[in-house]
């Protein structure tokens, strides 16, 4: 989160967001429902005037991901060979830009390259409103595309928090 947060600032000011001019659209969003990082962004480009895509994209141009090493424990492959035999998804409430760089360094794949689908916080996005990926909307969403009932689903994630919300 710190290195999307430092990223996000130096998107900024590349913009030549200064901070008197930051602060104004801060102030600007308090009679708004921008809720989430992801709205904030949207916010803040269209009114500047900036498309929020390209936004997004610096904001990963900046973000260090040197840590992040080629995963060699074979869960690529697992994945691979239960995809066979079940419907399998990556759920992320990151957009698809930090999504592909992080599916890179990891397994050395981009989404498109996955033996499975893949699904990032732009998929439920609806009516201007981003719904996370443990949100009963995504879910629905979800279900729907793979034509199963929400109560189906096996949920496997690393946020503990996530998975009692998807469990109410």
């Amino acid at each position: 989160i710190n290195a999307m947060c430092y990223a996000f600032n130096d998107v900024c000011d590349d913009f030549g967001l200064q901070d008197e001019k930051f602060t104004n659209m801060e102030d600007c969003t308090y009679d708004k429902p921008v809720k989430g990082f992801c709205k904030y962004i949207e916010f803040l480009a269209q009114k500047l005037g900036i498309d929020t895509e390209d936004f997004i994209r610096k904001m990963v141009d900046h973000v260090d991901y040197s840590h992040l090493s080629l995963d060699e424990s074979g869960i690529l492959q697992k994945l691979t060979e239960l995809s066979h035999k079940y419907k399998l998804c990556i759920c992320s409430n990151n957009h698809k830009f930090h999504l592909n760089k992080v599916l890179k360094m990891r397994f050395g794949v981009e989404a498109a390259q996955l033996p499975i689908e893949v699904f990032d916080i732009m998929y439920a996005k609806q009516n201007g409103e981003f719904y996370t990926k443990e949100s009963a909307t995504f879910v629905a969403k979800l279900a729907k595309h793979y034509n199963i009932k929400a109560d189906d689903f096996l949920w496997i994630d690393d946020n503990p928090k996530i998975l009692e919300k998807v469990q109410s």
